[in-house]
């Protein structure tokens, strides 16, 4: 059964009842509403549109291995893993379409919504200044060691200016 067409893709009642799960665990509901079913379709058709636009976006294997790694690390054992997939009724091989269809996607967006945010430095400081209580100093890190890359005078020469520096404070 089609539950809805997007171009030339057809969604699924089986894509569309996992979805429609995901929603309702996020919504925390126990019946589906008409809110989450609505949803639950919007998502599918946003995610296709986006999957379609990121489409010719580079993905290596060791990317798809890194991202399958880290989603087996939300389950507790390779086992629980392994039960899932039975219970699903998914093939590794179907998951890691799945994640290259992700990377891309994120690969897209980035790509084309990439946030550039510049403030100014009197900004920044006027911000400190008017919220320095709420930024709790006791939760600061104190560094004890400051590491100058290299064996030269000028290395020995940068270090004692450094220290210098800071035992002037």
């Amino acid at each position: 059964m089609i539950v809805a067409k997007v171009n030339d893709y057809e969604i699924s009642l089986k894509e569309y009842q996992m979805e429609l799960a995901d929603v309702q665990r996020k919504m925390k509901l126990e019946q589906p509403s008409n809110e989450a079913k609505k949803s639950a379709v919007e998502r599918l058709i946003d995610g296709y549109l986006l999957l379609e636009s990121a489409q010719n976006q580079e993905i290596t294997s060791d990317e798809i291995d890194d991202e399958l790694l880290n989603f087996k690390l939300r389950f507790n054992s390779e086992e629980e893993f392994n039960e899932m997939l039975t219970k699903e009724n998914l093939a590794i091989d179907s998951i890691r379409e799945n994640l290259s269809q992700t990377l891309k996607i994120r690969k897209f967006i980035a790509a084309k919504f990439e946030v550039k945010c510049e403030v100014e430095e009197d900004k920044i400081k006027d911000f400190y200044e008017k919220n320095i209580l709420s930024l709790n100093p006791e939760n600061a890190v104190r560094a004890s060691h400051i590491l100058i890359k290299g064996d030269t005078e000028d290395s020995f020469s940068k270090a004692q200016e450094i220290s210098q520096s800071l035992n002037s404070k």
